[in-house]
């Protein structure tokens, strides 16, 4: 065995996700804050059908989780919950794109 063993060709990388934009993070996060006490259920339903978001209950261990616009958060309060984690990761998320 003296012949070193052939490398692997490298798999491609995937894609680098876009950057998010941050005027539309932060409209969001707005209507979250404004619709989620009066208006939970229209307004998930339309974040489903509009933005893309998937909302799932991950189990009684790990709470529910919202997927949307390249963000994912996580609550154990509940979907409510959840929204609001993930209403305020948008706004971390806007701005980081914003200084940068």
């Amino acid at each position: 065995m003296t012949d070193k063993a052939e490398k692997k060709p490298r798999a491609p990388r995937k894609p680098k996700a876009p950057k998010p934009d941050a005027a539309k993070l932060r409209a969001l996060a707005a209507e979250i804050d404004t619709k989620l006490n009066q208006h939970q259920d229209d307004l998930i339903h339309r974040l489903e059908a509009e933005e893309g978001a998937v909302i799932a209950d991950d189990g009684p261990a790990l709470g529910w989780s919202v997927t949307m616009a390249g963000i994912r958060a996580t609550g154990t309060a509940g979907v409510r919950g959840a929204l609001s984690n993930w209403a305020n990761a948008a706004r971390r998320a806007a701005l980081r794109a914003e200084a940068a």
